[in-house]
């Protein structure tokens, strides 16, 4: 037990030197131009936080949901002679999450 607490402790301490070593050993500051993003020779212009709209995201989380649910399920679902409730089910999960208005599309 005692050799598993100071393995745990050398892994710290290797792990904040190593954590602080560069700021320690590093010569100068950046200068504008190594701190801008670089893009194939080109300057950026414009703001670089594009805004995105929630939606889409939410859009794209009920979808993996399902399409997981309908991979994993379906197959033992229709063996075991349930298919119909289940098709149900995904269909008011559907239905509710259109009602709250979870799936409209604003842009």
């Amino acid at each position: 037990m005692v050799f598993l607490s100071l393995l745990i402790l050398w892994f710290a301490l290797l792990f904040g030197f190593l954590l602080f070593l560069p700021g320690l050993i590093s010569v100068g500051r950046l200068e504008v131009e190594c701190a801008s993003a670089f893009e194939c020779g080109f300057s950026p212009a414009g703001a670089s936080h594009v805004p995105f709209c929630i939606k889409f995201f939410l859009i794209c989380l009920f979808f993996i949901l399902f399409d997981l649910e309908v991979l994993y399920l379906f197959p033992a679902v229709s063996r075991s002679g349930l298919l119909l409730p289940f098709v149900l089910v995904l269909i008011i999960g559907t239905v509710l999450e259109y009602g709250y208005g979870s799936l409209d599309w604003v842009l």
